[in-house]
Parts: structure tokens; sequence; C-alpha cells
């Protein structure tokens, strides 16, 4: 696919996969957002067009969770993608490590220097593990089975950066990726709503001290707004999102930093997720 015709193939792909009703922050200019994010896709796209051959996992994880471009195939994660709902995670809130009990400075030394369960090699052994399961075509789920110290560290794990949202992660490639649960469905239904809502507290921490970490919120709103969350589709963190995008399309980690993968794979599928929700919220 040429990449001067990806912006046609992005309104395409979205408006045909959108419905029911949900809310944004107002009714005001809601076309104009959704041009600016596929936009903001479609300068992704580009990027990674032009350098398809040098695209390592990270960006291609963040593009098939898009589901903007052709180089991934995989449909049996769009059927599992659910509708947004309204204040589900508000009422959650419950005993989780909200953040805004430490100080910044302490928060950041927890986040970039402290030990965290899991932590990244952990995470992706144990996303290797799930992935180890055959893929359940049946119309129920059935039990992932995954390394034993996997069990622990996607239930007691640390809660919040990096390490809370490798283990909703983990979660999630079980259940789209294999059609199979970790512990039960109903128990992983719960873990998945608890996480999503202390990364939403968290989130919301992280934009009220500055927004210095915007990768972790676009990758919480890229794994939470899977399981429909609206909480997360909030404008002036897209806003803030989009300084970080460059002259060739690519993100960086913040305002004076270099063109980075992940914060470019993070990008593509927190604004793919803003889309959708405009969708469903337009048409």
């Amino acid at each position: 696919m040429r990449a001067h015709n990806l912006k046609y193939f992005v309104l395409i792909f979205f408006l045909t996969h959108c419905c029911s009703q949900s809310e944004f922050e107002d009714d005001e200019n809601d076309e104009f957002k959704l041009m600016r994010y596929i936009n903001v896709l479609d300068e992704i796209i580009q990027f990674a067009y032009k350098f398809r051959n040098n695209i390592f996992i990270n960006l291609g994880l963040g593009l098939f969770l898009a589901k903007v471009t052709s180089l991934f195939n995989e449909t049996t994660w769009l059927r599992r993608i659910r509708n947004y709902e309204n204040k589900v995670l508000l009422k959650t809130l419950g005993d989780g490590p909200i953040p805004d009990t430490v100080s910044w400075e302490t928060y950041m030394e927890r986040i970039n220097q402290g030990s965290s369960t899991p932590d990244r090699y952990q995470s992706i052994d144990c996303m290797a593990s799930v992935g180890e399961n055959p893929l359940n075509t049946g119309n129920r789920m059935t039990r992932c089975r995954i390394r034993e110290d996997c069990y622990e560290a996607i239930s007691d794990g640390t809660g919040d950066g990096y390490a809370l949202t490798h283990r909703l992660l983990i979660i999630l490639v079980g259940h789209f990726g294999r059609n199979c649960y970790i512990f039960s469905k109903n128990r992983d239904e719960n873990l998945i709503q608890d996480m999503c809502a202390w990364a939403f507290k968290e989130a919301q921490y992280i934009a009220e001290e500055g927004y210095l970490l915007r990768d972790l919120m676009m990758e919480q709103i890229s794994l939470c707004t899977l399981n429909g969350y609206s909480e997360f589709m909030q404008h002036d963190w897209f806003s803030k999102f989009s300084e970080l995008q460059s002259a060739a399309g690519c993100f960086a980690e913040d305002l004076d930093g270099d063109c980075r993968e992940h914060p470019t794979a993070v990008a593509a599928s927190s604004f793919a997720a803003a889309v959708r929700f405009l969708c469903q919220e337009l048409y």
C-alpha cells in the first residue's frame, strides 16, 4: 500500500468498525479532532513505511494494535475489542498503590531505578509463555498454561509504572491473542479493571505533574481502551502527546529528545484508540 493512500485507508477502516455512543470531553469540533488524530496516525504510518525494513517489535506491536496498516493481518484481536463505556473505572478505585500519595521525586525514582515485578525480562518471558499456548478457536475461553513465576508476577506484581502495564499486557495477550484466561475469566476481568483504574489514576497524576512520562500514559491508554474504558479519552492529554511528534512522523520521549521506537509505537496505538472512540461517538 502506497504511503499517500494510507490516510484514506485509516479513515475507511475506522468508519467501518464504529458503533454506539459514548462521551469525549465535549461535542465541539469532534470532526476536527478526528481528522487531527488521523493526521498524526498518517504521519506515523508514513514514517513506518519509509523505514519498513527496520521495524522492530515495539513499533510492530504498536502498529498491530492500531490496526491501521496492512503489515499485519490478525483479526481475532479486532473481534474482541469492546465498545467504549462511560465512568466504569472511577467507582473501581480502591486500595491500589495510588502514586499521588508520594512526591514526584519519589515516584520517578521508583519508576526509573527501583526493582519491579515483572521486570523487562520477566515480562518478555511471560508473554512468550502465553504465546506457547495453542490458539483457541472455540467460543469459550480456556485456561492459559504459563510459567509458575508468571502467575505471581501478574497477581501480586508492582502496582504502578511500566510493571503495571506489563502485567496487564500479559493478561490481554492471553485473552486477545490466544482466547485463554490466566486465572479464571472472572478473576482476570477483575484484575484488568483494577489495573486500569490504577493506571488511570496514575495517568492523571502524571498529567498534573507536567506530563513528564507521556510514553507511559500512551501505553496505559493503548491497553486499557481495548476493554472500552473511556475515562482515558482526554483531549488535553492527546494534545500534549502530539507535541512529541517530529516532522519525520516519529515520536520522542520528551520535548527535547530524539525519536524513539517505544513512544512511536504507543503513540500509534493510543491515537488509533482515540480515532475509534470518536468514530463510535460520531457514527
